[in-house]
Order: C-alpha cells, then structure tokens, then sequence
C-alpha cells in the first residue's frame, strides 16, 4: 500500500503487481499526461485500488487516463480524469477510463471533457464477461459529437455486464450507451442503470445492437432534456423499464421499447 502524504504532481505509471496507491482526503495527487495513458494496470492476478488521484490529459493526450489491461480486481475511488482521447481519427480506443478486464468498480468518481468518451468497456470473450459498476459518479461532457461508438459518458461497446447506481451523466454526446459497435462485435452486454440521471445530452440512452441483440434494463432513474433523444433503440435491442422511471422533455424517442413489472 502507497499513501501519498504530501501535495504533488506526479508523472505517468504503470501498475505490474498488486498495490494500493492512495491520496488522503486533502491531499493532491496529481497525474499528468499531455500525451499517452496516465495509468496503465497490467497486473494479472493482483488487486488494484487506485484512491483520491487526479489524473489530467491537458486536452493533448490521445491516450487513456486509465487503461486497465489485466488484474485480478481493479477499484477507482474518488478520482478525477479529465482531457484524455484526443485524436478524432480513432473510432474506438482511448478514453478517459478505458476497461478491457474485470472485475472493476469505479466510485464516487468524476470523469470529464474526454474527447472520445468517458468511460468505456470492451470485452473480448462472449464466455467470460467483464463485470464492472460504477457507483456515485460523474460523467460530464465526453463524447466527440461524431457518433462513434464510444461517444458517451459510459459506452459498454461489447462483451461485458455493467451496473450503474447513484450516477449522473450530462453533457455528454450519449449519456449512456450499450452495443454501438455493430457488425464488429461478436459479443453482446447487457447495462443495469437505477437511481441514476441522463440529462442534457443529445442521447440520454442508446440501446444498439453488435452481431447479436444487447440490452438495457432501468429502475428508478431520470432521462430528461436531452436534445436529441431521450432513448434511441436500435437494430432489435430493446431498453427495458421497471414501469417506476420518469422520461420527459426531450426531444423525440420518450418511449421504452419495453415496461415490466418488480419481482
């Protein structure tokens, strides 16, 4: 375990082994990457906690914030990432917390003004989905507005089951999306969100389709004021309610595809 005990800035790193890196409440830990990943975990096997860390591409990085490559577990606490994934010609790549393994959780997290996206999920086996939640954060203004797939405050492109809890998303191109990948995905994901807001982006919810059907399911969550839509289904993917929701105000698609009822 790393406590980080005195207020400074600190350069990129990567993460091979189990650790804890931990900023106190008061303490500035800042990472700063103008071009490139800020943190790589690449620790098969090992528990990793990243706590209390700022982590800033400047609005020059083309990589990630955070790349989680490999680990046995993965936990973002109370971090900032801000201004990485700036390369417009990248359809899918860096993003701001981009998770290619699970299990993760990433909690009472700010993540903003991430070019191509804030955080994504990208699973490459069909049989051994990534599992990931994101709990009491927030994800503002990511998204390059090109509507690639991982233009979203949360893109679960393929391959994984996430659950969002407690969460706001605004100002981003889609709040949130799942399967935007299309025929390049084999795999399908599924995304709970409850207790959650999608507000004043131009999407609030985007259910999509890879090779096959994916799906969301929303509880107890707000979708209002978005530009564009508030829920946008495509390719036989249905966005399921709990019937308790509250959809109002934006500009066309209001509708879940489909309402079921608590059991």
């Amino acid at each position: 375990e790393i406590i980080v005990l005195d207020s400074a800035g600190y350069g990129p790193v990567v993460i091979n082994k189990a650790v804890s890196i931990i900023a106190p409440a008061g303490i500035y830990a800042g990472v700063t990457a103008g071009s490139g990943n800020g943190i790589v975990v690449n620790a098969p096997g090992g528990h990793v906690v990243l706590r209390g860390r700022e982590i800033n591409g400047l609005g020059t990085s083309t990589g990630s914030g955070i790349l989680n490559q490999a680990a046995a577990s993965l936990e973002i606490d109370r971090c900032t990432v801000s201004g990485f994934a700036n390369d417009v010609n990248v359809i899918v790549g860096p993003s701001g917390i981009r998770l290619l393994a699970g299990p993760v959780t990433v909690a009472n997290t700010v993540v903003k003004n991430n070019l191509k996206g804030g955080i994504t999920v990208l699973g490459a086996d069909a049989q051994n989905l990534i599992r990931v939640t994101v709990v009491n954060s927030r994800l503002e203004g990511n998204g390059s507005g090109y509507g690639n797939p991982a233009d979203a405050g949360l893109a679960v492109l393929a391959g994984a089951l996430v659950t969002v809890k407690d969460t706001v998303a605004t100002g981003n191109f889609r709040g949130y999306s799942v399967c935007a990948n299309g025929q390049f995905q084999a795999a399908g994901a599924a995304l709970s969100i409850e207790n959650s807001l999608s507000s004043r982006n131009v999407v609030g919810l985007l259910v999509a389709s890879n090779q096959v059907a994916c799906a969301a399911r929303v509880s107890n969550s707000t979708i209002t004021d978005n530009l564009l839509f508030g829920i946008e289904q495509q390719g036989g993917s249905v966005a399921t309610s709990l019937g308790n929701n509250f959809v109002y105000d934006n500009a066309g698609g209001e509708t879940f595809g489909l309402t079921t009822t608590p059991k």
